[in-house]
């Protein structure tokens, strides 16, 4: 399934640990857009926007690295990270993200996603159609 995004991060959000199942490109359209790589491996073009070509591959676990507009971070599904938006303005990032057929878009990283609990502690909680 292939899913265009536009993903607007107000300043000061951040989103918790989580992966994606399958590819993901994410370039920046505006603002200044953190990303934290925890698991796997990144892969980053400055200046992408803008004919850029270098890639540097982002390994290092716990490495945050500040996109601006223009450059652009893509990864496979084995990757584990979080976002921010690193300024004061609002950060606008665009996202192509071709993943399998049936998964969620997102998925928090140590939950399994396939499981549906019948029950949680305040009752009843209402299964997907």
């Amino acid at each position: 399934t292939v899913y265009t995004v536009r993903f607007t991060i107000q300043p000061g959000s951040e989103i918790f640990p989580h992966g994606h199942p399958g590819t993901t490109v994410l370039p920046v359209a505006s603002g200044s857009f953190g990303w934290t790589l925890i698991e796997g491996t990144a892969h980053v073009i400055r200046g992408a926007g803008s004919g850029g070509t270098a890639v540097e591959d982002v390994t290092a676990r716990n490495t945050e690295v500040i996109l601006a507009p223009g450059d652009t971070i893509s990864y496979e599904s084995d990757v584990i990270h979080t976002a921010r938006n690193a300024g004061d303005d609002v950060a606008i990032v665009m996202g192509t993200l071709i993943l399998e057929a049936g998964q969620p878009l997102l998925m928090p990283a140590g939950m399994d996603m396939s499981a549906t609990p019948a029950t949680s502690p305040v009752g009843e909680i209402p299964r997907r159609i």
